[in-house]
């Protein structure tokens, strides 16, 4: 099962790869290339463009910061997923949220009238590279605002401001973006910013003290859970993981393992928390929720999801599993925490990453011998 998710996952990236071969051919033919300018303009008025996923809008949050806090931006508006606005949903630094269904014609075309209609000053393409949906909405809805990018290619004609190092983090992008835009220098790039209600907070508190996990010296978290099949780990290699863990726990006093997972992995979470002691499972809630439990975590092992910068935004150490692509780990690594990359050993599937040196790494990191 889990190689045919892998085979469909290799079918939806080659289809998208033919989707983006298209759109040059579109701009050549309906849109006007811009000359490059440096942030002359007024901007009062921003919309930030983030379609994706969770972990998508994470690494634009220092942008937001930099634009209100350091920028004449008075309103900032996120055009979101609706999958993804809840990242943004109590951040102090956007005034304003436009969830969008951007597999909906209907929703695209509506968002682009809106936003017609709003003469932003600026309007912020935030997908790396080319994406159909965020390039085309930009090209429509901004004719009269000045445009900006993250290395956009043989787009980046379309665009009055681009960023073109992809070598460094998402997060450094943004800020060098935000220096092409604006002219102000980053002298400390912003965390990863991620709040959430009283209520999330509240749940997290509960579930800590309904399990006791006050009285451990150490919490670790482990995240079962993977944006793709082929960065899912095995329940084998977990467990044998969890068996390596306690079998060190002794130099760190009591130590309890929280277990985050989400759809087919809750089930195997559950098996593996009836197998092991002081081995608790986070129940299948909202992220937020989810986020403040993990803030209350020494420490979280997990493959390349938004989890990992979601701990970084709580500033929690991470051990991340990686698969051996430079680009990946340079784009979206963790950042703004102390952390170790645990790539495969001896192949590039995820399946010849090794508990063992999972487990040495956390130890490294957490300073036990």
């Amino acid at each position: 099962m889990e190689n045919k998710e892998i085979q469909i996952s290799e079918v939806k990236q080659a289809t998208k790869k033919l989707r983006y071969s298209i759109i040059p051919f579109l701009a050549d033919a309906f849109f006007a290339k811009r000359t490059e300018c440096t942030g002359k303009r007024p901007l009062k008025s921003i919309a930030v463009l983030r379609p994706g996923k969770l972990g998508d809008m994470l690494v634009i949050t220092p942008l937001l910061h930099l634009l209100k806090k350091h920028a004449e931006c008075s309103h900032c508006t996120v055009v979101s997923s609706l999958y993804n606005e809840i990242i943004v949903r109590h951040n102090p630094h956007v005034d304003e949220i436009k969830p969008v269904n951007f597999h909906c014609f209907a929703d695209v075309a509506q968002c682009v009238g809106w936003i017609r209609r709003r003469h932003f000053d600026a309007i912020i393409d935030c997908t790396p590279g080319i994406s159909n949906t965020s390039f085309l909405i930009s090209q429509i809805a901004g004719k009269t605002s000045l445009l900006a990018g993250f290395h956009k290619a043989q787009m980046a004609c379309y665009y009055d401001v681009v960023y073109t190092d992809d070598t460094v983090h998402l997060c450094m992008q943004a800020a060098g973006l935000f220096e092409l835009m604006t002219g102000h220098k980053v002298t400390e790039v912003p965390p990863i910013e991620l709040r959430a209600s009283e209520r999330d907070t509240s749940t997290a508190c509960d579930f800590f003290s309904s399990n006791g996990l006050e009285k451990f010296k150490m919490i670790l978290g482990i995240n079962l859970s993977a944006g793709s099949p082929e960065r899912q780990w095995s329940p084998e290699k977990y467990g044998r993981l969890i068996e390596l863990l306690q079998e060190v726990s002794a130099g760190w006093g009591t130590m309890a393992i929280v277990l985050f997972s989400a759809g087919r992995q809750h089930s195997r979470a559950q098996v593996l928390s009836r197998r092991f002691e002081d081995v608790f499972v986070v129940p299948q809630t909202g992220f937020l929720t989810v986020s403040e439990m993990l803030a209350r975590t020494d420490l979280l092992i997990s493959p390349d999801t938004a989890m990992i910068p979601a701990a970084c935004a709580h500033k929690v150490p991470v051990v991340g599993l990686y698969r051996d692509h430079r680009q990946t780990l340079t784009r979206w690594g963790p950042f703004g925490v102390p952390f170790r990359i645990v790539k495969p050993s001896g192949g590039s599937s995820f399946e010849f990453i090794k508990p063992e040196d999972v487990c040495e790494a956390t130890c490294e990191l957490a300073g036990i011998d």
